[in-house]
This record gives structure tokens, sequence and C-alpha cells, in this order.
């Protein structure tokens, strides 16, 4: 499981971009409401990947973007 705190704008939903180990360029990966936080990590990456990582792009009830996209989150040791 992973959370989200964010110290703006409340988001309605977070357009959420991954890549991991076998998998380097970056992906779609879907959007969360932010109702779903703590999300589980199985819905963005292979249970057992060793590292990976996550960029949020927030939006509104309008799917318009509110946060920049440079909200990256690490998890393993990234080379």
């Amino acid at each position: 499981m992973w959370t989200l705190t964010y110290a703006g704008p409340t988001q309605d939903y977070w357009q959420v971009w991954t890549r991991y180990q076998g998998s380097e360029a970056w992906s779609n990966s879907g959007e969360l409401e932010t109702s779903s936080f703590p999300a589980p990590d199985a819905n963005v990456v292979p249970d057992g990947t060793p590292w990976w990582q996550i960029k949020l792009c927030g939006e509104d009830g309008d799917g318009k973007p509110n946060t920049p996209f440079s909200n990256i989150i690490s998890f393993g040791p990234v080379p």
C-alpha cells in the first residue's frame, strides 16, 4: 500500500504514470480518486518488483490539470 499527502488544493483525481524494472518507459496507469488512498501497489505494478516510480498529476472534477507534472515518488533502489 502507498499513500499520498499533498499540501495544496484538494484534487478530485490523480492521473498516475508508472515505470518499473522491466518496463522503464513511463506508461499511463489510469487515474485514482483521492478517496482511493492508501492504494494497493498491485494496482500499478506487478508484485515483487524491486524498484518502481510513480508520477502524479492532480485533476479537478472536469479533468483539468491542477498540479505540475513533476510529482515523482520512488520505491526501492531506482538505478
